[in-house]
């Protein structure tokens, strides 16, 4: 997304037999221009094995991204179900889908307008009132994860309480999903990573 802001997701521990008993993750988010920020688990310690990935033959590398989807999936789902019970009414409104990739990874936010229509104040109709306009799901993305505190807008409207629930730092439906569900995808990836090296170790 365009916000210059770090995503309020925290290291979580997750067990993986691949590496050791126990393996520290982390969870990292990426920006783009069309207000979507993608979200990942990267497993800390592991840059060698997904470089060794990368030189597997391609039904294999096919095999580790069918199972990070489907991983990425089941994150999609509860983040969407946090999403609808969030304090933050708003967190609904907010596109979330899962990316094929190696790692765990879904997109939250975009371009989408989703927004109540309201008059801009920097668009105006000839008559010189603002035009009516949405928000793009972009622009609603954080004020819905830390809640109401008084600012401004990518759209330029200041704003006070209107995210409903209070600030909060550590997220209302996005940091709290992903850490809560971090060990399990880890436990699951790695699991996938070894069902697909398995025919290498069985040679």
């Amino acid at each position: 997304m365009e916000h210059r802001r770090p995503a309020h997701l925290h290291p979580a521990r997750a067990a993986g037999r691949a590496v050791t008993s126990t393996t520290r993750t982390r969870s990292t988010s990426s920006t783009t221009s069309s207000g979507s920020v993608s979200v990942s688990l990267e497993v800390r310690g592991l840059r060698d094995l997904l470089r060794d990935l990368n030189r597997l033959p391609r039904d294999m590398q096919d095999e580790v991204r069918d199972a990070s989807l489907a991983i990425s999936t089941d994150l999609a789902g509860r983040l969407k179900a946090a999403a609808a019970v969030s304090p933050t009414p708003q967190a609904a409104l907010i596109p979330v889908a899962p990316k094929r990739d190696r790692l765990v990874k879904v997109v939250i936010g975009g371009s989408r307008k989703v927004g109540r229509p309201y008059r801009s104040r920097t668009d105006r109709l000839k008559s010189g009132r603002g035009r009516k306009v949405s928000a793009k799901a972009g622009a609603l993305l954080w004020g819905s994860e830390t809640g109401s505190r008084s600012g401004e807008d990518r759209d330029g409207r200041r704003y006070t309480s209107r995210f409903v629930a209070g600030h909060n730092a550590s997220g209302w439906w996005v940091g709290p999903t992903v850490n809560r569900y971090a060990p399990e995808a880890v436990r699951r990836w790695l699991a996938a990573v070894d069902d697909a090296l398995r025919p290498l170790k069985a040679g």
